[in-house]
């Protein structure tokens, strides 16, 4: 029934109407999120020179900025549920505001990590990846163009890997997806000291994106077919907080590693080695799982067809026994019981 003129709709829009700004605007903040702790290394070489500082040392700035945006999610989720979304994200965005604002007047490198790290593993081949192409004697703005790639390819793989994910044939082996897509991330690094040019970066950015996006896309679908419905919530805050040890000592770690050698290519090799590595543990570790799943499966099927088969008869009743002799006597009239007949 149409509602009556003048009167309220049925289905009010939500938010009142302004449901459209607020995606707008976490589009936004969740672009620039992403995007700051990529971007900051273009600018690595310039803050090295300003500071005189090693790659370890300028590599924390992201870990540890990227480190505290993982472990702030369960006390993110706290805070929204006892004071709602609306003044923690406000918080949240006058915290990043005045953190990038002080660090314009920062004047060592520990003041960088305070304001650019605490206010506002995997990551490391994402932080060097501009340090590296200017390693390679290309322009700074080409070195960074070739983060724009990797996100560029990121945008459209995490949809299109998601929906390929979801389709009959993968959705019920996901996890086998998963672990592939990992591993396929772990060959890209493994290949990258091969890039000598600047095509060649480009290549490998794209397929870094295509990897990258492959990987986020899938990994919260990975953990709810692991862990079920029920501790999903729980698993998610737990993947959080053990991803934050990685990524703090990730980077800085990667940094040493090209401090002691004086090249790029043995930290990508390590990346790459370690990320492959985990790949095939992940995978042997799901083939189990399947395996003990699908014997489970097989034992409760089993159990079902025990439970539901009908009791074999055994004897038959005495007077079925009396009523079929009492036949076989009524169809011969007039004849004298034979031997066998009298026997029955």
């Amino acid at each position: 029934m149409p509602p009556p003129a003048g009167g309220p709709p049925l289905h009010p829009p939500p938010d009142g109407g302004w449901g459209w700004v607020v995606v707008a605007a976490s589009f936004i903040s969740i672009g620039f999120s992403y995007a700051f702790p990529k971007a900051i290394t273009v600018f690595f070489k310039e803050i090295q020179q300003i500071f005189s500082t090693s790659y370890s040392e300028i590599a924390w700035i992201s870990s540890i900025m990227l480190a505290v945006m993982y472990a702030g999610g369960p006390i993110s989720s706290i805070l929204v549920n006892k004071y709602g979304s609306r003044p923690v994200v406000m918080l949240g965005g006058l915290l990043c505001c005045v953190g990038l604002v002080a660090a314009s007047f920062s004047t060592s490198v520990i003041e960088l990590y305070i304001t650019v790290g605490f206010i506002g593993g995997f990551f490391a081949p994402v932080i060097f990846l501009a340090p590296y192409a200017k390693d390679k004697g290309i322009d700074e703005y080409s070195a960074a163009f070739l983060l724009s790639v990797m996100a560029f390819v990121d945008m459209f793989a995490r949809p299109a890997v998601g929906f390929i994910a979801n389709t009959k044939l993968v959705r019920p082996r996901i996890q086998y997806f998963f672990s592939f897509a990992i591993m396929f991330t772990g060959v890209c690094h493994l290949l990258c000291p091969l890039a000598e040019d600047y095509i060649s970066l480009v290549f490998y950015a794209i397929f870094f994106g295509l990897g990258f996006g492959s990987v986020s896309s899938i990994l919260f679908e990975s953990l709810m077919d692991l862990v079920g419905a029920q501790r999903f919530s729980s698993a998610v805050g737990l993947v959080t907080i053990v991803e934050c040890c990685p990524v703090l000592l990730g980077p800085p770690l990667a940094g040493k590693l090209v401090d002691e050698t004086g090249e790029y290519k043995y930290m990508y090799i390590a990346c790459g080695a370690i990320v492959f590595l985990a790949s095939v543990w992940l995978l042997i570790g799901n083939t189990i799982n399947y395996r003990l799943l699908a014997k489970e499966k097989k034992l409760e099927k089993a159990k079902e067809e025990t439970y539901n088969k009908p009791e074999p008869r055994e004897s038959e009743p005495l007077n079925a026994s009396k009523q079929c002799d009492a036949e076989v006597k009524s169809t011969r009239p007039g004849r004298n019981p034979s031997e066998r007949e009298t026997n029955i």
